[in-house]
């Protein structure tokens, strides 16, 4: 008893420490102390398992969803409401979405498609924002190296142009955004150009706060005003969901235990073969281009749908010199450090990307001959059915002019004959027309000149 009873209050000190030593006050220090100390990673292994597939990316497990369709991105299939002190909250329709949009953030990988990294600490939504004209846009913050998920610090060059999940102001509040996304590649990179990058969400007292976009803003745009929608918090980190009510809050932490695990793992090959089989692999999503700076996420695995970035080799973050909040787990640092992928494994990825490029290049190749060769032999073909149909046509106005020729000469005919019986009845006329006891004589043209006529 004396030992928990030690344990307990070391682990509310750690909590107030990191929280600037004030509880929120919509939680008791019990509460934060059993979060603290009684939660892990497993709640999330044990739980996501049916929706999906656990697969060892980088030394730490990820989340590949499933059975979610070929064009699907996160943050899509579902809506926002304001949660009071918490900010724009994502309200997920999707059963996996507790976890996946409040505790971690979203990678994509041209192997396995998007995936989850679990995080320690719970935010009503880990997005950054842009907005300009008459559309706002978010994104899924991408994962962090270390997987602690806490720091915020971010710049504009970290999120490609493909992360971004677009749409018109006026439908922000809508319960359906997936029917409202603006989608296809070239506009989205036209959005991206033609907005403005407004941040990510903050951290204050250990608590993450979305409030980037102004609810004044969306009243204007919408119409409508915002529901603020009551918090509430919980113990249980499943419990911690968003709806049109109430957003339910998980201020503890997740632990990370280094002995959890998900209880079947697979590999990113037989992801990727499940994933092709239920029709909404990587392959099959639409190609949205390249990061909007030229840069990619440094998570050493994050690629675009389409694969054309070498995402394996780290990039450079830029600094932008915001304030990230500390890690209060002290071996975070050493699953840092067991996370550096090796310099070795760098470069055959790096390799691996390359011949693969390659090898699409010569098909892209054979396929454009092949192509002409079919087009040659297409129009060739063309040009024989066009000089038959000329032949065809030819016949048949020969045979139609035949006809006609033959129908004209059987007209003259009749009328020929039409003819001779009108002078027939002309002569007959004259002969009943002499007077009575006259005979008609018998004319002699040889002694008089008038029988001619």
């Amino acid at each position: 008893m004396k030992l928990s009873h030690m344990l307990a209050s070391s682990a509310l000190a750690s909590l107030l420490l990191v929280s600037g030593g004030v509880l929120p006050s919509s939680i008791s220090p019990v509460a934060a102390v059993q979060a603290a100390a009684n939660v892990s990673f497993s709640v999330f292994y044990n739980n996501l398992g049916s929706h999906g597939d656990w697969v060892r990316l980088d030394g730490r497990y990820v989340f590949v969803p499933a059975r979610v369709g070929r064009n699907w991105r996160p943050y899509t299939v579902g809506h926002w409401v304001y949660g009071d002190n918490v900010g724009w909250t994502w309200a997920s329709d999707e059963p996996f979405g507790w976890a996946t949009y409040h505790y971690g953030r979203w990678g994509h990988s041209r192997d396995i498609g998007w995936y989850w990294v679990p995080g320690t600490r719970w935010a009503p939504a880990w997005v950054s924002w842009r907005r300009g004209g008459d559309v706002v846009a978010w994104a899924p913050l991408p994962p962090e190296r270390d997987g602690s998920n806490v720091s915020v610090s971010i710049s504009v060059g970290d999120i490609p142009d493909y992360y971004w999940v677009p749409v018109r102001t006026r439908n922000f509040l809508d319960v359906d955004l997936r029917v409202r996304v603006i989608d296809g590649d070239a506009e989205r990179r036209r959005i991206v150009r033609n907005t403005k990058f407004i941040g990510v969400p903050r951290v204050r007292d250990r608590i993450v706060v979305n409030n980037v976009i102004k609810v004044n803003v969306i009243e204007k745009e919408t119409g409508r005003k915002v529901k603020r929608v009551v918090v509430k918090d919980t113990n249980d980190p499943q419990k911690a969901r968003a709806s049109d009510e109430q957003v339910t809050v998980f201020q503890g932490e997740v632990s990370r235990d280094g002995d959890a695990k998900p209880k079947r793992v697979r590999d990113a090959a037989e992801v990727r073969k499940l994933r092709k089989e239920r029709g909404d692999t990587a392959d099959a999503m639409d190609n949205s281009g390249t990061p909007a700076t030229g840069d990619d996420i440094t998570t050493g695995t994050t690629t675009p749908p389409d694969g054309s970035q070498n995402a394996d080799a780290p990039r450079k973050r830029k600094n932008t010199g915001q304030a990230t909040e500390p890690d209060a787990n002290p071996s975070n640092q050493d699953n840092a450090n067991a996370d550096q992928p090796a310099a070795q494994d760098q470069e055959k990825a790096g390799k691996k990307v390359k011949d693969r490029a390659d090898a699409k290049q010569d098909g892209t190749a054979g396929q454009k001959d092949k192509a002409a060769e079919t087009g040659k032999t297409q129009k060739k073909r063309k040009n024989a059915n066009a000089g038959e149909e000329q032949g065809q046509a030819k016949k048949k106005k020969l045979q139609a002019n035949g006809k006609n020729k033959e129908k004209n000469a059987t007209a003259e005919k009749a009328q020929q004959k039409k003819k001779d019986k009108l002078r027939a009845a002309e002569q007959r006329g004259k002969e009943k027309k002499l007077p009575a006891g006259k005979k008609k004589q018998k004319c002699d043209p040889e002694n008089n000149a008038n029988c001619a006529m």
